[in-house]
């Protein structure tokens, strides 16, 4: 019997340590990635693989499918260099691989070299939210399909904050120039690089947004002072042409409202203007600032019987300043007269004693403005006894992004200056007339603040519904090249005019020397009646009126255009339906009941040149906050049912429930753009949205 013995062996799997001398169990390959796809003709190539070995052994690289302009690094498998236009087109098979000694990786990727064309870039933290702007640049562009470049000038909007590429390239080795084209809306904004070349390689161009020069003039965080001196006769001016605007004979084009047509002056007087601070120390002061009362049916006499010493004192009333009036019109049209036709002081009423005067231009006021504003407009808050009403509603609009007027706070302080009594005491005399809601103007400076261009721009009144057919009828007389001073077929859409030119437009050729046709209570008991009558057009252009033809036609054939019902989708090419979406949102939540969807006033229709589109958005909303409104008679509150029960209120109809457009047929409005916008269910979810936002 054979015994066998086994015999156990130990092996050992020994590998090579690259050279180090010292044994291992096990050698793995080492790894490599990356690749590059293009590289622009004259661009400075700097590309080195990713690559690593975990055993730590040193590594060598090695290439193949170079092409001659580059410069491999065997040491770190880096690829640098730069093509020439030369190369372009030129694809290079690249092969590059990693070895430690013993085992290899690799990669494969192709080198295309295009076309020299560089892109710039802007990077920017500071745009405000829902703003945007435009940079103009000029340069030598070009595309992947084009030869060679063409010198031109693009606009690029950006409308975020970030980093912006623009979608046009430019050849490399081109000179630039950037430009603000248009600024953000109220902010000013500048450029870290205005001109420079594109040197072979993308470049990166700082972008600042600040607030403009009228951000602290609406600041909520303090009450802002105002004083306003006026001379005494100037303030009796100022009363005489309150008196004598009286137009209860009628408009242009119609009847007279007695709501209205009692006094509506826009004929500028002067005062000096100051910007106290909360010491009374002044911080700025304009002199020969134009000042009138302000309003629709809001409007006062400006005075009133003080119950304590039964005199005669200022009364408070809306009025408006402009910082650029440059008194270049007739303010003594309203003037009494002397025998020679010259503005006289007449005892009797309604001159008593109240002599007008027409101011001498000052040229120099055009263009001036205070704080980046030229018009200014306080309100007295008649129908807001909180005072916050309508502040609070432009805030939360301005936060949304809304169009709207910014509103603050202000205390009004007037003296009167002069020698003699006003009022049955000597001057000077000092008023404090309250806080005042201090209203950012709607007007081209607005535009150019908010949208960055002007375009036309037209304010509403009563009964606007853009349904009418007045309104679209192009065979309308148009006021500003009519001879009449009245006419019912009047166009709806001009330019305002409620102060005759001159004493003989406002009385006639006949009437305006005789001081006994002039000094009488005109268009009142007893007197005698004017030949002007002032024109208040349903849609009153407020920009760009020289153009008040072009203005009409556009506005004439957009509104034909919705009273075609065309869908929501044509709609969408003409006008801006995701601002009025908003702009809904925000008036049902407010509950403002006194604009167009119920009483078709209170908005304005902006044809915006940026966009090509219509945009509609909203003003005045003394109207807000409140489930019912009583407007003072009940006459009137059975009238205007829409004021009513506003918390109860649904977007749309509901079975028993009260819906925020069905209410506008108690006054006959037709608000079709509401229809047309809400015809397309999509919308009204969007609307859900923007009100739970």
């Amino acid at each position: 019997m054979k015994l066998y013995k086994t015999i156990a062996l130990a092996l050992s799997l020994v590998g090579c340590d690259g050279g180090n001398g010292v044994p291992k169990l096990y050698n793995g390959a080492p790894t490599i990635s990356g690749s590059i796809e293009s590289i622009r003709a004259g661009e400075q190539l700097n590309f080195i693989p990713q690559s690593s070995d975990a055993d730590g052994d040193t590594l060598k690289f090695s290439i193949s499918g170079q092409a001659e302009w580059m410069i491999f690094d065997p040491q770190t498998g880096s690829i640098t260099g730069a093509p020439s236009e030369s190369d372009i087109g030129s694809v290079s098979p690249i092969n590059l691989s990693v070895s430690d000694g013993t085992l290899t990786s690799s990669i494969d990727f192709d080198v295309t070299v295009t076309k020299p064309i560089f892109f710039l870039e802007f990077e920017i933290s500071t745009l405000d939210e829902f703003r945007d702007l435009d940079l103009e640049i000029n340069s030598c562009f070009m595309t992947s399909n084009d030869l060679d470049c063409a010198i031109d000038d693009q606009i690029v909007t950006i409308n975020d904050n970030g980093v912006f590429k623009i979608p046009l390239g430019i050849k490399g080795g081109s000179n630039f120039e950037v430009s603000v084209d248009r600024d953000a809306g109220r902010q000013d904004c500048e450029l870290s690089l205005e001109e420079g070349a594109i040197a072979f390689n993308d470049r990166v161009i700082g972008l600042e947004c600040k607030s403009d020069d009228s951000a602290p003039l609406f600041s909520l965080d303090k009450m802002h002072k105002i004083r306003l001196t006026m001379d005494g006769a100037e303030w009796l001016r100022f009363v005489l042409d309150t008196e004598r605007a009286d137009y209860r004979n009628g408009t242009a084009s119609g009847p007279a409202s007695l709501w209205t047509n009692w006094s509506h002056s826009e004929i500028y007087r002067q005062v000096d203007f100051e910007y106290l601070d909360e010491n009374n120390n002044v911080i700025e002061s304009l002199e020969k600032v134009g000042f009138k009362m302000r309003g629709n049916t809001s409007r006062q006499w400006p005075e009133v019987i003080d119950e304590d010493t039964g005199l005669s004192k200022p009364k408070r009333f809306s009025f408006g300043l402009k910082f650029d009036e440059k008194f270049d019109e007739d303010e003594g049209v309203y003037s009494c007269i002397d025998g020679n036709g010259d503005p006289a002081s007449v005892v009797e009423y309604p001159c008593l004693n109240r002599v007008g005067m027409n101011h001498p231009e000052v040229a120099d006021n055009d263009g001036r403005e205070f704080m980046g504003v030229e018009k200014v407009f306080f309100r007295y808050n008649r129908d807001d006894p909180t005072y916050q009403r309508e502040l609070l509603a432009h805030d939360v609009l301005n936060r949304i992004g809304v169009p709207a007027s910014r509103v603050a706070h202000a205390n009004v302080i007037l003296e009167i200056t002069g020698t003699g009594n006003l009022f049955g005491q000597p001057l000077p005399q000092t008023y404090n007339m309250g806080v005042f809601q201090m209203v950012e103007q709607i007007d081209k400076p607005f535009l150019k603040r908010f949208f960055g261009k002007n375009g036309f721009l037209f304010k509403s009144g009563v009964f606007a519904t853009l349904a009418g057919s007045k309104e679209a009828d192009i065979n309308c007389v148009p006021y500003d090249t009519s001879d009449q001073f009245f006419n019912t077929d009047f166009c709806n859409i001009g330019v305002e005019k409620s102060d005759p030119d001159s004493r003989e437009e406002w009385l006639g050729t006949d009437n305006y020397l005789d001081p006994a046709f002039v000094n009488s209570n005109i268009n009142n008991d007893g007197g005698e009646e004017s030949q002007f009558r002032p024109y208040r057009p349903i849609y009153d252009l407020k920009t760009k009126k020289k153009s008040i033809t072009e203005g009409r036609q556009l506005l004439q054939d957009f509104i034909t255009f919705l009273q075609s019902n065309p869908s929501e989708l044509a709609l969408a090419e003409r006008f801006d339906i995701n601002g009025f979406i908003k702009a809904q949102a925000a008036e049902i939540v407010m509950g403002a009941v006194d604009h167009y969807v119920r009483v078709g006033n209170n908005y304005y229709l902006y044809l915006n040149p940026t966009t090509g589109l219509w945009t509609y958005f909203v003003n005045d909303f003394d109207f807000v906050f409140r489930d019912s409104h009583s407007l003072g008679s009940s006459e009137l509150d059975e009238n205007f049912g829409g004021f009513r029960d506003i918390m109860e209120t649904y977007a749309f109809p509901s079975p028993n429930k009260i819906d925020w457009a069905g209410r506008a047929s108690l006054l006959g409005i037709n608000p079709i753009l509401w229809t047309i916008v809400f015809s397309e269910p999509e919308n009204k979810n969007k609307l859900f949205l923007e009100i739970k936002s």
